[in-house]
């Protein structure tokens, strides 16, 4: 079970004692707002900004919190478009739909669908892979979260097709203060190019992700993944990453990455399968506003990888990208990245990626919004 951090409590009682005195008292009023938030305490915290709103009408920041509020639980629609091409002669396009209905603060559902086509331009094998799924999320205590996606692939080359169920769950857990925590089991099926898909080749991923915070900058990223495969492989994945925050604005992140990867089988004809892959970066990650509605990030790494027991080789990956809020409903972000990294993909090495990322709130308000406003 996960409480709600002492300190946090602390805070609350610290604006109550505030009101209590002075009822009308605009940093105790929306103080308490916002020391309910950081509790993960939605409704309260709405009610307090209500509360805020009835003393100081129309105040600027007390809207701006409820707006902040709102954002996070509207309805919306993403769309994410990517063409991807490699040095393995294989081109894919892909397109994400995915709608999300929050129906409290502590209940939200989605629906998607996934598309993907993938051809080699040198052999002319082409496949497709259709994804449809739905889920959920569950808050069912503060700072705990359970999310749930269930439905079908259906995978087509040539005249041949099938159909896999896909599953993907996830624990969200913030255990302690500045530490959060991610346990997830998901299944899917290969589809990185055509070769893959005509293989059937089902993955079913163990694992866990877990980031440690501190009050002065450095934090700590760690993931591990242990998959079992239908074609009776098995993979160990463990990648970590101790970084600093150096500048809020600007937001600059710089840091040192290790990746260990190992297969139980080597396939190498059939995908990236070595017996132990290892590769040390340094990177960092810049982000910023170009203007009020338009955000920029950049971030780069570079380094070493060995595949078995073969020469070191440099690494080297970035990315970019820029976000546009059209409108208070709408935004885009268009993006390109790069990586020579072996295990970024499986057929190993070199591959580009150039996306399109929409989102648009289809409501103004969450649809439960009138019930809590009253």
């Amino acid at each position: 079970m996960v409480f709600i951090p002492v300190r946090l409590k602390k805070s609350v009682a610290n604006y109550d004692a505030i009101l209590k005195n002075d009822s009308a008292s605009f940093d105790g009023n929306l103080g308490k707002a916002n020391a309910l938030f950081a509790a993960d305490r939605i409704v309260p915290a709405y009610n307090a900004a209500f509360g805020t709103l009835k003393v100081f009408k129309d105040q600027k920041d007390a809207i701006g919190f409820i707006d902040k509020l709102n954002v996070s639980f509207t309805p919306t629609i993403d769309e994410h478009l990517a063409y991807t091409f490699d040095n393995g002669n294989n081109v894919a396009f892909s397109t994400n739909t995915t709608a999300t209905v929050p129906l409290s603060t502590k209940f939200s559902t989605n629906l998607a669908y996934y598309y993907r086509t993938t051809e080699n331009t040198v052999t002319d094998n082409k496949a497709s892979s259709h994804v449809l799924s739905a889920g959920f999320d569950y808050k069912f205590l503060p700072k705990t979260t359970f999310k749930a996606v269930v439905g079908l692939n259906k995978s087509s080359f040539g005249a041949e097709s099938y159909t896999q169920p896909v599953i993907d769950t996830k624990l969200l857990l913030q255990p302690f203060k500045l530490q959060n925590l991610e346990l997830g089991y998901k299944r899917e099926i290969q589809s990185f190019n055509a070769d893959l898909i005509e293989r059937e080749i089902i993955m079913n991923h163990f694992g866990f992700n877990y980031n440690l915070g501190t009050n002065f900058n450095l934090g700590w990223y760690t993931q591990a993944i242990h998959t079992t495969q239908s074609d009776n492989n098995t993979r160990n994945l463990l990648f970590t990453s101790l970084y600093y925050n150096l500048m809020r604005k600007p937001a600059l992140k710089v840091g040192l990455n290790y990746q260990y990867l190992s297969f139980a089988e080597q396939v190498p004809t059939i995908y990236f399968s070595p017996e132990k892959y290892q590769a040390v970066e340094i990177f960092a990650d810049l982000r910023g506003d170009i203007s009020k509605n338009t955000q920029y990030m950049m971030s780069a790494a570079t380094g070493l990888q060995q595949v078995e027991d073969d020469p070191n080789t440099v690494i080297f990956r970035a990315e970019t990208g820029i976000t546009h809020k059209f409108s208070k409903r709408f935004s885009g972000n268009l993006y390109g990245k790069y990586s020579n990294i072996a295990s970024a993909t499986a057929a190993g090495f070199e591959y580009t990626e150039i996306g399109l990322k929409l989102k648009w709130l289809i409501t103004k308000k969450p649809l439960f919004y009138d019930k809590i406003a009253k």
